[in-house]
């Protein structure tokens, strides 16, 4: 007897405002007043031998990131990335019975984008949706099997076949590319916005929070003891310039390790190699510390084959990889043949992609060329999102990650109590009580990972559904609001 998806359901948990806003690019806040929370996902699936199966997802609807249409208004571009959420959820109910979680995501990635090819949306907007529910299917996979998602992995429990979406992939094996054993801990790669506090000059009357926490990205370093850092660049070369010179002054003795994240800002590739040159040549050592530029042209622009020979300039100093980009299964792979090297992973886009993506890696890599994923991911909320991020980046054996929602919002202060005791209870030494609250524990800028090796997909008990509501609410009132 196959496996048999039972009910999904939606809701949204409040999150309380939070502690520092972000800008996406020309002051849009990614935590606008009327921002409810996160989306989560509750999934009942019934198992070979007969018994019922929960799994669970979650995710910040970063609708600002994933839809940056200038026309359209944040309201409307909300409820189409619900709307994309809520046909996915049916695509996944409507599945008939499959015999691993693979098969069954690429049966209703196949029928979701049929569907997409009739009803246009914008494409990372249907990532999203499908990937949400896929970590739900995929958890209650892990929880019918008894084991963690890299023990799925390993033991090829969850029927990944990459030659599905890479046919020159052949019989590519894919456990065993993967480590030994899933990463224990993971340095925290601290995000430092285009707004972002650097120091106490940076601080007034308005923004000062005088929480007791750390603001500026001086009081983390000091505090953390930070040795990862992902600066957001804007694109005009001057500018960048100057904040750059500011961050480094900072960090330049703690033997950081840096990218640049520019957020499709660069207006040419011209622009972009014009400031590559101007970093390497006026701040060497900065540039040195320089790790990957993530993303720095346009979506549309990236897969530009007219951007090839000034792609492979930069790329001669320093890789780049790809983000917004990266909005269907194949687009890691044609960017590969622009001059790109790497691919950020991101739950929110898929962990089956990003496998396929690691295959892809693996098998392209030689001494001439090295492949590789990138840890990203500025939202990712405790417990759900949090730890189902970490338990991917864990098995695939990357060392550091971006990790920043702790740093915008309060603690696990959104979580009721129940869960809050069972962060301190499950999960060894990935959180601490801290000024008055249950928070990441942080010690010589890296996260102690280990306890996410639990039979699911790093979490290992149901979140306290009778505190959130039904997303069909928060829809009515986006309507009606």
């Amino acid at each position: 007897m196959p496996y048999q998806i039972q009910a999904i359901d939606l809701f949204v948990r409040r999150i309380p405002p939070p502690r520092m806003d972000f800008s996406i690019g020309k002051g849009q806040s990614l935590f606008p007043a009327w921002m409810r929370g996160n989306v989560e996902v509750r999934l009942r699936m019934s198992s070979p031998d007969g018994n019922p199966s929960y799994g669970c997802a979650a995710d910040w609807p970063s609708f600002g990131w994933l839809d940056k249409r200038a026309d359209v208004e944040p309201k409307q571009k909300m409820l189409e990335l619900l709307a994309l959420i809520e046909r996915a959820r049916q695509v996944f109910l409507q599945l008939p019975p499959f015999d691993s979680a693979f098969e069954g995501w690429w049966q209703a990635h196949r029928q979701f984008n049929r569907e997409l090819t009739t009803q246009p949306s914008v494409p990372l907007c249907a990532t999203f949706a499908l990937a949400l529910i896929e970590r739900a299917l995929i958890d209650a996979m892990c929880r019918s099997c008894g084991l963690s998602f890299f023990e799925m992995l390993k033991q090829r429990r969850l029927g990944v076949r990459v030659e599905a979406i890479h046919p020159e992939l052949g019989n590519f094996d894919l456990a065993g590319s993967l480590p030994d054993r899933p990463r224990p801990e993971l340095f925290i790669r601290h995000t430092v916005g285009l707004g972002d506090p650097l120091t106490d000059d940076d601080l007034t009357v308005d923004n000062r929070i005088d929480d007791g926490l750390p603001q500026t990205l001086q009081q983390y370093v000091q505090l953390q003891e930070l040795r990862y850092f992902k600066v957001k660049v804007c694109g005009n070369e001057d500018e960048d310039f100057r904040r750059l010179q500011r961050i480094w002054r900072l960090i330049a003795d703690v033997d950081p390790t840096i990218t640049l994240d520019g957020n499709e800002s660069f207006a040419t590739v011209e622009r972009l190699l014009g400031f590559v040159d101007r970093l390497a040549e006026q701040s060497p050592r900065l540039f040195e510390r320089i790790l990957l530029i993530e993303q720095p042209l346009s979506r549309a622009m990236t897969l530009d084959e007219s951007t090839t020979e000034t792609i492979r300039q930069v790329a001669k100093q320093k890789p780049l990889i790809i983000d917004e980009a990266d909005d269907d299964l194949h687009a890691f792979r044609s960017s590969m043949e622009i001059g790109y090297a790497g691919v950020s992973h991101k739950n929110c886009k898929g962990v089956f992609k990003s496998l396929a993506n690691h295959a892809l890696c693996k098998s392209r890599s030689d001494e001439n060329h090295r492949y590789f994923l990138s840890a990203e991911d500025l939202t990712n909320m405790p417990l759900v999102a949090f730890h189902q991020d970490s338990a991917v980046v864990a098995a695939l054996g990357l060392t550091h990650a971006e990790r920043n929602a702790h740093h915008f919002f309060s603690a696990l202060s959104h979580l009721t109590p129940r869960e809050r005791n069972t962060a301190l209870a499950n999960y060894g030494q990935l959180y601490a009580n801290s000024h008055g609250d249950v928070r990441l524990n942080i010690r010589k800028g890296k996260i102690d990972v280990s306890a996410l090796q639990c039979a699911g997909l790093g979490i290992d008990e149901i979140p306290d559904w009778d505190c959130m509501s039904p997303l069909n609410d928060w829809i009515r009132e986006l309507e009606t609001g």
